[in-house]
C-alpha cells in the first residue's frame, strides 16, 4: 500500500469513487436526489481541480499494487469556528469496498497529518455521518476524538424519506 499526491489526472477517479461511497456520508434520516448529490460532487471536484495548483487542498491517493483504491482530500487552510485556530479538514475520504480492512484509512490520514504538521497546524479535523459507526469506530483508533456533536431537526418542510 503506497500514498502519494494526487494529480489532476486523479480527479476522474475521486468523482467515481466519490459516486460509488456518497451513502456512507449521507446522515440517517436525509431523503437526498441522487442525480443532485452526483452534480454537487461533479461541481466540487470540478472546483477542487483549480485548487490542486494553490496549496490550499490536496488530494492524496492510496494505491495497492498499480490500482487506485481510496483517496482523501485535504483542506489545509481552515479555522476553527469557534477558537479561530488555524486546522486541516478532511473535506472527503473514501477506500473501495475491496480495499476495506487494508489500512488505506489508516495511511492516507496519516499522510494527511503529516502534511498538516508540515505546515506547522495543530489539529486535523473531519466529519463523519453518526449513522457511519465504521468509520466512527476506524477514526478513533486512528487518533481521533469526537469534539462536537451535530444535531438536526427534521421540520415539515423536508423532503419524504425515500425507501
Amino acid at each position: 500500500m503506497t500514498v502519494r499526491r494526487g494529480e489532476a489526472s486523479d480527479i476522474e477517479f475521486v468523482d467515481e469513487l466519490a459516486n460509488e461511497s456518497v451513502e456512507y456520508s449521507v446522515p440517517a434520516g436525509r431523503t437526498p436526489d441522487r442525480q443532485l448529490l452526483a452534480e454537487r460532487i461533479r461541481s466540487g471536484l470540478a472546483a477542487l481541480a483549480d485548487h490542486l495548483a494553490d496549496d490550499r487542498f490536496v488530494v492524496v491517493i492510496g494505491e495497492v499494487g498499480p490500482e487506485r483504491v481510496g483517496y482523501l482530500i485535504l483542506d489545509l487552510a481552515d479555522r476553527e469556528p469557534t477558537t479561530g485556530e488555524p486546522q486541516a479538514v478532511i473535506v472527503d475520504i473514501a477506500v473501495r469496498r475491496v480495499a476495506w480492512g487494508r489500512y488505506v484509512t489508516h495511511r492516507l490520514v496519516r499522510e494527511a497529518a503529516r502534511l498538516a504538521e508540515d505546515r506547522g497546524l495543530g489539529y486535523l479535523v473531519g466529519t463523519i455521518s453518526a449513522s457511519n459507526q465504521r468509520a466512527l469506530r476506524t477514526a478513533q483508533r486512528i487518533g481521533f476524538a469526537v469534539e462536537r456533536h451535530q444535531v438536526v431537526m427534521r421540520l415539515s418542510g423536508a423532503p419524504a424519506r425515500r425507501e
